[in-house]
């Protein structure tokens, strides 16, 4: 994973990009979904640059995290902690996705 692709960077990108213009919460979504999520297909492209990464690894009819995946999560737990960062998104310990239960 890299920094240019975290959703953060992103929409500060598009803000800055229109420096004219003001973003609603509503605005943000509208244009992170119809772009980073259509256009530029962040969330397809993903498990292919994973794999070749080491960070997921394909078993069987699905995707896995093996021991160098397990490692860069933990450095990531460690980064968000630093910097105060919502660490939801990357706890590492078992739990269910909204809407996957």
């Amino acid at each position: 994973m890299t920094v240019d692709r975290s959703i953060s960077e992103f929409l500060l990108g598009q803000l800055a990009a229109h420096p004219e213009e003001r973003f609603s919460a509503v605005r943000a979504q509208a244009v992170f979904e119809s772009a980073y999520l259509g256009e530029f297909r962040q969330i397809a492209q993903r498990p292919a640059e994973q794999t070749a990464s080491g960070e997921v690894a394909l078993d069987d009819d699905g995707y896995v995290v093996p021991p160098q995946g397990h490692a860069f999560m933990k450095l990531s737990e460690i980064v968000a902690k630093i910097f105060r960062s919502d660490p939801r998104m990357i706890e590492s310990g078992p739990r269910t996705p909204m809407g996957c239960a």
